[in-house]
């Protein structure tokens, strides 16, 4: 996968875990494990401060879409559609319930 393909999808889970308004102790972690993953592949190190920003503060809508938009234009392959869709599931289902705005972020 490439660098902004990986960093575009940080910022979109780091959002999904908001659609419901809150982030839970299992979707923190849950992003944590994706986001030190995708560090120690592809992401540049220098935007850490940033999916801090993120984690501590909720998302709105429109910031979400934005995010949403972005990572759309970098998803090309089936393949990497599949990633994106599983690794997207993966946050939404992290604290046991998938809640209607996260469906719809599906």
């Amino acid at each position: 996968m490439n660098r902004k393909l990986m960093g575009n999808l940080a910022k979109v889970i780091a959002a999904a875990g908001w659609a419901d308004k809150t982030l839970t102790a299992a979707e923190i972690e849950n992003l944590k494990d994706l986001l030190f993953q995708f560090q120690r592949s592809v992401i540049d190190p220098q935007e850490d401060a940033l999916f801090e920003m993120y984690i501590k503060s909720p998302v709105g809508v429109a910031e979400r879409e934005r995010l949403m938009e972005e990572l759309r234009e970098t998803v090309w392959s089936e393949e990497e559609k599949t990633y994106v869709h599983a690794a997207l599931k993966r946050m939404v289902e992290a604290d046991g319930k998938i809640t209607g705005e996260e469906k719809l972020l599906l």
